[in-house]
């Protein structure tokens, strides 16, 4: 199949395997999105074979990888196969709530090794639905068997005192622990930084129409495209496939 490369302005590429996961975490966007859209109807499923093919398309660099993420990627069915699979650079978001010894056994540290500014496996930390020090012992096993991980935590103002014994429980071994924004509304108030005022948490009444364009590559569970999350979680405005011979990402405006 003809590959598919990056527009030099891209920066990112998601690549959503699943929006399953087995953490209900409150603040989690794929839950909200779930009870409101019920994402998982109206999908087809992609097979492992379908994953491999349309991702080993894809002209990823070290410089810019297929980032595999979801919902929690390490709970797909085929994740072990796909990885196997696909012989491109790659990184792994993850709750890191897999069987560790399984993991290190399948998968070669070089597929989640590069040079980069941050670690090639990025382990959420969600203290609502996972113990720290459970987190830390499988992180530390993760490192010590030479895998690149670093941890991300959402600065939930509720949980930022737990935020102070993690960062100190993984900085003290060297681990990259950072703090990541919390995004929209949370017990009636809107927390992070955006581009435009008002761009979220507004009324439907309120909406407002634009022209936007990506700088990301966004691949939903059944291998559609977007332009952005949004649309992933609400089944709309499709730009293309993974497996569609002719795809080919392009910097065009389209109205949103």
């Amino acid at each position: 199949m003809k590959s598919i490369a990056f527009p030099k302005e891209y920066n990112y590429c998601a690549i959503f395997l699943t929006l399953g996961c087995q953490l209900k975490c409150s603040y989690c966007i794929n839950i909200m999105d779930y009870k409101r859209s019920d994402l998982a109807k109206g999908r087809r499923a992609m097979t492992a074979q379908d994953w491999i093919d349309g991702l080993n398309r894809i002209e990823a660099t070290e410089d810019l990888p297929l980032s595999l993420q979801g919902g929690e990627p390490t709970s797909h069915p085929a994740f072990y196969e796909i990885i196997k699979g696909v012989d491109r650079p790659m990184d792994l978001l993850t709750n890191c709530q897999f069987d560790i010894d399984e993991f290190i056994a399948i998968v070669p540290t070089s597929k989640f090794k590069r040079t980069a500014p941050y670690a090639s496996i990025r382990v959420s930390f969600h203290p609502e639905q996972m113990d720290l020090m459970d987190t830390v012992e499988r992180v530390f096993k993760l490192l010590d068997n030479g895998y690149q991980v670093g941890v991300w935590m959402v600065e939930v103002p509720d949980q930022m005192h737990i935020f102070s014994e993690a960062k100190y429980q993984f900085q003290r071994k060297g681990i990259d622990f950072r703090g990541k924004e919390l995004l929209g509304e949370y017990n009636g108030k809107i927390y992070g930084h955006y581009r435009y005022d008002g761009a979220v948490g507004v009324h439907p009444e309120e909406f407002k129409t634009c022209v936007c364009r990506s700088t990301e590559l966004i691949v939903a569970p059944d291998g559609s495209i977007h332009r952005c999350l949004s649309d992933v979680y609400n089944l709309r405005n499709g730009i293309g496939h993974v497996l569609d011979e002719s795809f080919c990402l392009d910097r065009t405006f389209r109205f949103c």
